[in-house]
């Protein structure tokens, strides 16, 4: 294996065998903590497998094996075995006159860990490309209320799609300022063309969506004109926190009433607006 044969070359046969070798016996020492045994094997077990953990072909990386993990793992194995037992195990070593097995598990084991980290990158990767929003490009075919409206894609044969808008809360239909919303919605958005930014569905399986108009946020600019609140998750948390402000301190539309009732509440006291 190269990476042995490089180590050979740096450290002489005689002391890079020496020192697995006395690994490999603090291994195998009943009186060795567990912790201890299990680091030494590792290292033993890595450093005379047929498989690298870091292949050679990678240009830098494939030497971090050779200057880094190896070394590391040496210092640290010795670090937690009892000073007077390794050095039993390295005194034995240097009379002794043996070879350490060829460890085959140790390949089977950096295998293993490798199969775990590309497992692990792709469940990552899938979770990115889960949270990415989906676009789909159609036209807004009517407005329902201040926050709901159903998009027409573009591609043919796909159905119609009932779509709440994300991130924001706009007054009930029978509330104050429910009309305004409404209108105001229906006058930016129906019968245009947008494109959805999906992010998932709601507890009614709504699509939830960012509908942009000629790269407009229009769900932001529900906020701002002060036709919408800004939603806030369990947390307190909303994505248009700072828009609504915004609106709030230029008194723009609902805002323009000091006892303007968040929907919420609305829907907690009222229950929802029949349709």
């Amino acid at each position: 294996m190269k990476r042995l044969r490089r180590l050979w070359r740096r450290v002489g046969p005689a002391r890079l065998g020496t020192l697995l070798l006395a690994l490999w016996k603090l291994v195998r020492h009943p009186a060795t903590p567990w912790y201890a045994k299990a680091v030494a094997a590792a290292v033993v077990a890595y450093a005379v497998s047929p498989i690298d953990l870091i292949p050679d072909f990678i240009p830098l990386l494939g030497q971090l094996d050779d200057l880094v993990l190896i070394p590391l793992g040496l210092a640290l194995a010795v670090r937690l075995a009892p000073p007077a037992l390794w050095q039993a195990c390295l005194r034995a070593a240097r009379e002794q006159a043996g070879r350490v097995p060829r460890l085959l598990w140790g390949g089977v084991a950096v295998v293993v860990l490798w199969a775990v980290l590309v497992g692990a990158l792709v469940l990552a990767l899938a979770s990115v490309a889960a949270a990415a929003p989906r676009e789909v490009a159609g036209t807004v075919a009517r407005v329902v209320d201040g926050d709901t409206l159903v998009f027409r894609p573009a591609a043919s044969g796909e159905p119609e799609i009932a779509v709440r808008l994300r991130g924001i809360d706009a007054p009930e239909s029978c509330q104050a300022w429910g009309v305004q919303a409404r209108q105001a919605l229906r006058h930016w958005a129906e019968g245009r063309e947008a494109v959805l930014q999906v992010h998932g569905q709601d507890d009614y399986r709504r699509t939830l969506a960012v509908v942009r108009l000629g790269g407009e946020d229009l769900n932001r600019r529900l906020v701002v004109e002060g036709h919408a609140w800004a939603y806030l998750d369990r947390g307190g948390r909303g994505i248009y926190t700072e828009h609504e402000q915004q609106a709030r301190t230029a008194l723009r539309g609902l805002h323009a009433n000091p006892a303007a009732q968040p929907p919420w509440d609305f829907r907690r006291e009222h229950g929802r607006c029949r349709r």
